[in-house]
């Protein structure tokens, strides 16, 4: 999984992507993930990708706004934000605007390979081996 986190307030955040393996897996499951990391880098998302990504989150929001506590929720995080309130008529909209090539040079732009930093937990040592 991937996504955006250390957003909130104006902050710039950060990029993410996590997996889990078992501890005999784990240095083949970090070199996968290391090498679609950089392939997404060097060739970007396809059309398809970011059409899948749109209808995600079009249908997460929709069903964000669809009870009460998710309403709530969606304003709050609105006000918190400083948004003016048409931003939650407009967000789908805005999102469906995004063009793939805007993406793709996001992508280029953002995701500095040289800066990636990897954050290791369970039962490895420290040459990434099995307990």
């Amino acid at each position: 999984r991937a996504g955006l986190g250390g957003t909130d307030n104006g902050l710039d955040g950060y990029w993410y992507a996590f997996a889990m393996f078992a501890p005999e897996q784990f240095i083949k499951g970090e070199e996968a993930v290391m090498f679609e990391i950089e392939n997404i880098v060097k060739n970007g998302v396809t059309a398809e990708e970011l059409r899948t990504h749109k209808e995600t989150v079009d249908g997460s929001f929709k069903v964000a706004l669809a009870s009460a506590q998710g309403m709530a929720s969606v304003l709050l995080d609105n006000a918190e934000q400083g948004r003016p309130h048409e931003f939650i008529d407009n967000y789908v909209p805005m999102i469906n605007r995004i063009t793939l090539d805007e993406v793709n040079a996001a992508l280029r732009k953002y995701i500095r390979l040289d800066t990636i930093v990897t954050v290791a937990a369970g039962s490895i040592d420290r040459d990434k081996k099995p307990l």
